[in-house]
């Protein structure tokens, strides 16, 4: 059983968190099925995630403070309602609007009706993310459209990127190439060479 100054030091290391971090009760209806949940506890880097005062969160229901969530494209309730019930713990990624930014979420229980949901900002790892993937298919524009011939290898020297030129100069179609070696290739080849011949 923890102790008055046991509480004060977890309260402590959650106020310092600096990830956002809610306490909630699952609401149920008659058939046992969640359908809201209530705020206990916040912290103060959830008070600046959503721009609300703790007093304005504590004790609501969260459909009350985030109206938006029935309308998500993922069951934020019935998610949360089955970790507060099987206990497992579950991490997503998700849009959360507002603030409008992505979140790592994860969410896990303590007791049968809890969970705890810790929120992770992943706003600028996305962005960097859809940066490299929009650079990237600039990249591939430019190589497919080049007469010389683009081969990319890994560290094993396996295929993982060739341009139209390199795919017509070898022969067989990328899909084929990617992830096998030159050796590879050769082997394939030689293989099919001595069916021929019987």
């Amino acid at each position: 059983m923890l102790v008055n100054r046991d509480l004060d030091k977890y309260r402590q290391l959650l106020e310092n968190l600096p990830d956002a971090f809610a306490y909630n009760q699952v609401v149920t209806a008659e058939d046992v099925k969640p359908v809201d949940c209530i705020f206990l506890e916040v912290n103060g880097a959830f008070e600046k995630m959503t721009g609300l005062k703790r007093e304005e969160i504590i004790g609501n229901k969260v459909t009350e403070i985030f109206p938006a969530i029935e309308n998500s494209d993922l069951d934020w309730i019935g998610t949360c309602g089955k970790v507060a019930s099987s206990g497992e713990t579950v991490c997503f990624e998700q849009f959360i609007e507002p603030p409008g930014r992505w979140y790592e979420v994860c969410t896990y229980s303590d007791e049968p009706g809890f969970f705890a949901a810790v929120f992770r900002d992943i706003s600028a790892e996305k962005e960097k993310s859809a940066k490299l993937r929009r650079s990237e298919k600039g990249y591939k524009h430019i190589a497919n459209n080049i007469p010389d011939m683009v081969v990319r290898f890994d560290t094993k020297l396996r295929h993982v990127y060739l341009n139209r030129a390199a795919e017509k100069f070898i022969g067989p179609p990328a899909e084929f190439i990617m992830g096998k070696t030159f050796l590879d290739l050769a082997e394939i080849s030689t293989s099919e060479e001595q069916r021929k011949q019987f």
